[in-house]
C-alpha cells in the first residue's frame, strides 16, 4: 500500500486483509487466529518517504509488535495509528534498523466480519521536523447549512434562517441567508461552543472552516442582494461580510492561534469590493473550473486567465490566501488524466503569488480504484510543494525507475505523448471531462503506446513491476474503449472480447469505483460489458429492461461479426496503416 501526500494512513477491512500475510502455517492457532506481519521497508531517506511501500520480506527482527484480541476493531484502529506513526517517524536512534516489523495477531476474517467493507481511516499527524500539521477543528469543508446552523435543528422552525430561491419561490435547507442576523448570532455560538471544547492554546494553528454548501442554492432574498450589489455585484460579498463577524467574535475572545476558512469557490470565486477579509480570516480559493492541459498563468487559455484575475483580485484584499487544487478526473477517475505536464507550473504560479497553503485534491478514493499514474502524480505533488524549482524531470525518472523497473523509459516516452496530447480539440482537459476526450490522439500515436506499453511489460524484472505496468495500461485500454479506439475499434470484430478482457484487469486489480461519485461495486454487475462502453457500465444490471435488450441485439451482432468478412478486412488494414506516422490527425476509426 502506498502513504498518501497527505499522510493519512487509511485501511479498510479488505485491504487490511490484503496486507496481512501469514507467517507459516506453524503460527495459526487452534482457533484460527493467524499470526501475521506488516513490514516497513527502510531506505536512505529514512523510513517516512513517501510511496514507502511494505516488503513482504523479511529485513530485520522486529523493534515493535502488538496483539489485536479478536474482532477487536477500535484496537485494530489502534494498531493501525502505531503504524502510522511509526512509518513517518524518520531513522534515528530509536529506529536505527534497516527495516520495520509489525506483528499483528487476528483472525482476518473476524476482522471483516466485524468491519465489513466499512473503512478504517486513520490521519497520522506530520511531525514537526517535517512541517507540523495543520488542524481543522471544525469539518474541512462545506460546514455551514450542514455542521453549523443545521436544518435538521432550524429549517422547521426558523425557515427564514435559510436560502430563499426565486426560482422556486421558497426557502431551501441547502444554504443559509447569510444576512440574516438571527443566523449570524447561532453561527457565533456554535463556532465558540466547539472552541471551548477544541481549541488548544499551544497549536500553532486551528482552522473553523465556514464554507458554503457544496451546490448553488445561494440566497436571493432581497437583502442578500441588495449588499451583493453595493459591493461588486458579487455572491463573495455576502460571505466575507459574515464570516468577518464571527471572526472578530473570536479574537475578541483571545483565540489568538484560530482562523476562519472560507472559500472562493463557484459562484463566491470572483472578489468583492469595499469589503475585505479580516486578518483572521483564510480565503481558500477553488480551481474546479480551470482547464489542466494548461498552467494557470497561460495567457492563451481563457478558462485559466479568469481564474488568474480572481487570484490577483483576492491578493489584493486578503493576505492569508490558501488554494485548493484539483489533480484528477472526478468523473472518470480510472481513465488517463493527463494533467501531469502542468503541476510544476501551477505550484510555481502558487508560490509566486504569495499563496499561504495548498491542498492538492487528487483521487483520495484511490483505494477503490487505485490506477491509472496516481502514485507517480502524488509523487510529483509532494516534490513541487517541498520545491516548486526542483529538477522535476529527474524526480520523475527516478520514480519512474523505482516503480517500473527497465520498462521506465518506455513509460517516459507515453507520458511525454499523453502530456503534449492532453485535452479534446480544443486543447481543453476540465476535472469532469467524458473519457473519450481527456486526449486527442491519431493512430500512429495510439499504435506506439500500444508498442511502448508492450516493451515495458517485457522489460519487467519482477512480478511487482509488471503489475505496475499493467495496471496503468488497463487505464490506457480504458481510454481506447471509451473512444472506439485500437482494439476497441467499432471496425474490429473482437472487440466484444476486448471489453471483456478489460473489466476482467479491473477485477484482477481490485477496481471497485470508477469515479467519485460512483457507488461501490457499482459497475461489478453490469451484464453488458462487451457491448457497452466502460463509462456505462454501471447502467446496465441484471434485470433492467434496458440491459435485457442491448444484450440481445448485441449478441446477435456478436455473433454475426466474424462473418463479415469486410469489416474485418478493414481492421487489418486499419492495423497497417497506424504503423504509418502519416502528417496531422491521421485517420481516426
Amino acid at each position: 500500500q502506498t502513504l498518501s501526500l497527505c499522510h493519512t494512513f487509511t485501511f479498510g477491512a479488505k485491504q487490511a486483509a490484503r496486507l496481512v500475510q501469514p507467517v507459516n502455517e506453524a503460527l495459526v492457532s487452534a482457533d484460527g487466529a493467524v499470526e501475521a506481519v506488516f513490514y516497513v521497508q527502510a531506505s536512505r531517506r529514512g523510513v517516512c518517504p513517501l510511496f514507502q511501500r511494505f516488503s513482504r520480506q523479511h529485513a530485520c527482527s522486529p523493534p515493535f509488535s502488538a496483539l489485536v484480541p479478536h474482532g477487536d476493531i477500535e484496537g485494530f484502529r489502534q494498531l493501525l495509528r502505531v503504524c502510522a506513526e511509526i512509518v513517518r517517524h524518520p531513522i534515528g536512534e530509536a529506529l536505527a534498523a534497516d527495516g520495520l516489523a509489525l506483528y499483528l495477531v487476528a483472525s482476518v476474517a473476524q476482522i471483516i466480519a466485524a468491519a465489513g467493507t466499512q473503512f478504517l481511516p486513520v490521519r497520522a499527524g506530520i511531525a514537526a521536523a517535517q512541517g507540523g500539521t495543520v488542524n481543522y477543528i471544525s469539518g474541512f469543508c462545506h460546514t455551514l447549512a450542514t455542521q453549523f446552523c443545521s436544518p435538521d435543528k432550524y429549517f422547521a422552525s426558523h425557515p427564514e434562517y435559510f436560502a430563499y430561491r426565486k426560482d422556486k419561490g421558497e426557502r431551501v435547507t441547502r444554504q443559509l441567508c447569510l444576512t440574516n442576523p438571527e443566523v449570524l448570532e447561532i453561527v457565533k455560538q456554535e463556532v465558540l461552543d466547539l472552541l471551548a471544547a477544541k481549541h488548544d492554546p499551544s497549536a500553532s494553528l486551528q482552522i473553523v472552516s465556514l464554507t458554503q454548501n457544496d451546490n448553488y442554492d445561494y440566497c436571493e432574498c432581497e437583502n442578500c442582494k441588495a449588499f451583493e450589489k453595493a459591493h461588486g455585484d458579487v455572491r463573495s460579498a455576502t460571505m466575507i461580510n459574515f464570516v468577518n463577524q464571527v471572526a472578530d467574535v473570536v479574537a475578541a475572545e483571545g483565540y489568538d492561534n484560530v482562523a476562519i476558512d472560507t472559500f472562493a469557490y463557484q459562484y463566491t470565486r470572483r472578489a468583492p469590493t469595499g469589503i475585505a477579509p479580516r486578518d483572521n480570516i483564510i480565503v481558500r480559493l477553488c480551481t474546479i473550473e480551470c482547464c489542466f492541459s494548461h498552467a494557470l498563468d497561460d495567457p492563451s487559455c481563457n478558462r485559466n486567465t479568469a481564474l488568474m484575475k480572481d487570484l490577483a483580485d483576492w491578493s489584493k484584499i486578503c493576505g492569508r490566501i490558501y488554494v485548493w487544487d484539483y489533480t484528477t478526473n472526478y468523473a472518470h477517475t480510472v481513465c488517463i488524466f493527463p494533467d501531469l505536464g502542468v503541476i510544476q507550473a501551477n505550484a510555481q504560479v502558487f508560490y509566486e503569488h504569495n499563496v499561504k497553503g495548498v491542498y492538492e485534491e487528487g483521487a483520495y478514493y484511490a483505494k477503490n480504484c487505485n490506477a491509472e499514474f496516481v502514485e507517480l502524480r502524488s509523487y510529483m505533488i509532494a516534490k513541487c510543494l517541498q520545491d516548486p524549482y526542483c529538477d522535476l524531470d529527474e524526480e520523475i525518472n527516478g520514480f519512474l525507475q523505482a516503480y517500473y523497473g527497465d520498462g521506465a523509459n518506455y513509460m517516459r516516452e507515453i507520458i511525454d505523448i499523453f502530456t503534449r496530447s492532453a485535452g479534446d480539440k480544443t486543447g481543453h482537459l476540465g476535472i469532469y471531462q467524458s473519457s473519450a476526450d481527456s486526449l486527442t490522439l491519431n493512430n500512429y500515436q495510439i499504435t506506439q503506446i500500444d508498442k511502448a506499453f508492450e516493451a515495458a511489460k517485457a522489460a519487467a524484472a519482477t512480478e511487482e513491476q509488471f503489475a505496475n505496468t499493467e495496471k496503468t495500461e488497463m487505464s490506457w485500454k480504458y481510454w481506447k474503449a471509451s473512444a472506439n479506439r485500437g482494439e476497441f475499434s467499432l471496425t474490429n470484430p473482437n472487440r466484444f472480447q476486448e471489453k471483456q478482457k478489460l473489466y476482467d484487469l479491473l477485477i484482477k486489480y481490485d477496481i471497485h469505483m470508477l469515479n467519485e461519485g460512483g457507488e461501490y461495486d457499482d459497475f461489478r454487475d453490469c451484464i453488458s460489458v462487451r457491448n457497452t462502453k466502460p463509462d456505462d457500465w454501471h447502467m446496465y444490471e441484471a434485470g433492467e429492461p434496458g440491459a435485457i435488450i442491448r444484450n440481445f441485439f448485441s449478441r446477435i451482432l456478436e455473433n454475426l461479426m466474424p462473418f463479415l468478412t469486410g469489416l474485418g478486412a478493414l481492421y487489418n488494414i486499419y492495423k497497417i496503416v497506424s504503423g504509418v506516422n502519416f502528417p496531422g490527425k491521421g485517420i481516426r476509426c
